[in-house]
């Protein structure tokens, strides 16, 4: 029986696994870009030594990753391995920030990794951890429309290294 080309998932350990394996499929296909979107990525299995090797079996000097945030605070202080992963890949990784720190009149982001031609993983209520993981070419193309109007909206930040005198 072929695999279904869109699932449902209702709870949070689904949702972490379904990023896990959508990393591990962008790693064995191989796609160019990913596009990461979080208020702060505080729900992400990030500093998970099998999803940072994944990420680096994925990451060559022509790929792209697009983190979008509304703040970047939670990746610094509950996800040191990716933090220090950052520093190593930063050739890969694009950091924004959308909106200013501390803004709460603004929109919330929407939660989702897109991994073109490969797989969606959109969260769409974080209270009852209800979301979907599609491997349909129409979820891909609303998914990349939505992140790329985030990413116009958003400025460079949570700079791979940081100077200081």
């Amino acid at each position: 029986m072929p695999e279904p080309s869109h699932r449902i998932f209702t709870t949070r350990s689904d949702f972490i696994e379904a990023l896990r394996q959508g990393l591990e499929l962008a790693a064995e296909k191989g796609c160019r870009e990913m596009w990461w979107c979080d208020s702060d990525y505080a729900d992400w299995p990030l500093s998970e030594p099998a999803v940072l090797d994944a990420l680096t079996r994925w990451c060559l000097p022509h790929r792209r990753l697009v983190m979008v945030a509304q703040t970047y605070d939670e990746v610094r202080h509950s996800h040191s391995r990716f933090v220090q992963w950052r520093t190593r890949f930063s050739h890969v990784l694009d950091a924004r920030q959308y909106g200013e720190d501390g803004d709460e009149t603004q929109e919330v982001l929407p939660t989702l990794m897109l991994a073109p031609t490969v797989v969606t993983v959109r969260l769409f209520d974080k209270q009852v951890w209800r979301g979907s993981v599609s491997y349909e070419r129409a979820d891909e193309i609303r998914a990349r429309d939505l992140v790329d109007a985030i990413a116009q909206r958003s400025t460079p930040s949570f700079a791979s290294t940081t100077l200081g005198l």
